[in-house]
């Protein structure tokens, strides 16, 4: 994938409603799917994503987000996900680049997805897995107890409905920037490469 020096691999791509992520189970997002296709749109699987983002000692994420206006966005930080074993917990470091102005009081890392769970349609990783799942849709969230509300959500989950008309909501597919301010993306990208020493 060439986008900023290229040795990407994409883990998520959306581009429109034609493919529903919403309601997949932990087995379909634990294999992938829809990964055969010839436009790529789909999930790459998370066992494959652990492998990806520990094979390596550097991996980064790279996450990229069109709106409906065409503003483009893009954040990169340093990542690992853990194995089925430890239910595909989120370990990502400051953000390395990028403009999703992520602040103390941002998103992703700093605000509620850091160190959670990767939860589907059908699990129980999430403090409030009916509300996160049909609400947010699968994405890493809080353990049961594990944090005080809201903290039991999440402030990005790029997984859940497709937004086709313009909006500002925190329910389906959506991005919370440091405004507080929500977006919902009409294009998303998920992508890992090892690190390339400058």
């Amino acid at each position: 994938m060439e986008t900023a020096g290229g040795g990407w691999t994409i883990i998520q791509r959306r581009v429109d409603d034609s493919l529903m992520f919403l309601n997949k189970t932990r087995k379909e997002y634990k294999d992938g799917f829809n990964v055969q296709s010839t436009s790529w749109l789909g999930w790459l699987g998370l066992e494959n994503v652990h492998i990806l983002s520990t094979k390596d000692d550097n991996v980064t994420l790279r996450i990229d987000l069109w709106t409906f206006d065409q503003t483009y966005l893009w954040g990169e930080w340093p990542v690992r996900i853990d194995g089925e074993g430890s239910r595909y917990k989120l370990n990502v470091g400051e953000m390395l680049a990028g403009n999703l102005d992520e602040t103390e009081n941002g998103t992703f890392r700093a605000n509620h997805n850091l160190g959670q769970f990767f939860t589907a349609s059908d699990g129980d990783n999430c403090a409030s897995l009916q509300k996160n799942n049909k609400k947010y849709g699968p994405f890493w969230y809080a353990a049961p107890g594990a944090r005080p509300a809201p903290k039991e959500c999440g402030s990005a989950h790029l997984n859940g409905a497709y937004h086709t008309t313009q909006m500002s909501s925190d329910e389906g597919c959506g991005w919370m920037l440091s405004n507080q301010r929500w977006i919902n993306p009409v294009r998303s990208e998920m992508k890992l490469r090892k690190n390339v020493p400058n």
